[in-house]
């Protein structure tokens, strides 16, 4: 997947050969959010999957904002 895209937000890829997805989309939504979304067709029609991420606390109390 080659990147096509890039802000300070969010970062496009792309491999229009690749059977699905076709496209990988991560956008930062501040202070703890990760989406991850992919994109394609699968058998000619639109399909989309999109994983929802928030930051954690880790073992050792570091991590996500409260």
């Amino acid at each position: 997947f080659a990147l096509r895209s890039l802000s300070s937000t969010e970062a496009v890829f792309e491999n229009p050969a690749h059977d699905f997805p076709q496209r990988v989309v991560y956008r930062y939504e501040a202070p703890v959010h990760l989406r991850a979304r992919l994109e394609g067709r699968v058998d000619g029609r639109p399909r989309q999957l999109e994983f929802p991420m928030l930051r954690v606390a880790c073992g050792d109390g570091e991590g996500a904002e409260r």
